[in-house]
Formats: structure tokens, sequence, C-alpha cells
């Protein structure tokens, strides 16, 4: 489920809206503090969360990017160590 500001513009990168229900950490000093606050499985549960959310971001992002600066897609797949 994607959420975004307004519809985009012919050739627009459409800007998410952070999802509310939600705290958003302004650094990663904070984030690491909020997930802290959780002790035994739920910070470990936490830690998962992140790192796959991290990760999958990373993907996302870095696909944007290779787009931008080549103007073409290509496949990242190959430069993803945690595909299996």
């Amino acid at each position: 489920m994607a959420y975004y500001r307004t519809p985009p513009r012919h050739n627009e990168i459409p800007l998410m809206e952070p999802i509310g229900l939600f705290a958003t950490p302004k650094t990663q000093d904070e984030l690491q503090a909020m997930l802290d606050c959780y002790t035994g499985e739920q910070r470990v549960i936490a830690y998962i969360a992140m790192g796959i959310t991290w990760n999958y971001l990373a993907q996302e992002i870095n696909k944007g990017i290779v787009k931008t600066n080549q103007g073409e897609s290509h496949d990242l797949s190959s430069h993803d160590e945690t595909s299996r």
C-alpha cells in the first residue's frame, strides 16, 4: 500500500507520505533510541523489521538513482548481497 501526497505529473516521481500512526525519527541515533526502548524478543523483532525495511528502501532508492544517472532501468539484484 503506497501513500502519496498528490498524483504525480507526467514524468514526475511522487513523494511518499509518512504513515501518521508511527513516529518518524529525525536521525539514526533517534531511531536507535526508539528501538532500544524495547526489551527481549520485542527488541529483536524491532531490529529485524528495521533491517528488512532498510534493505528494501535501499534497493528501491538505488533503482531510482541508477535510472536517473543512466536514463534507463537496470537490474540491481546482482549487487544485492541479501538476495538468496
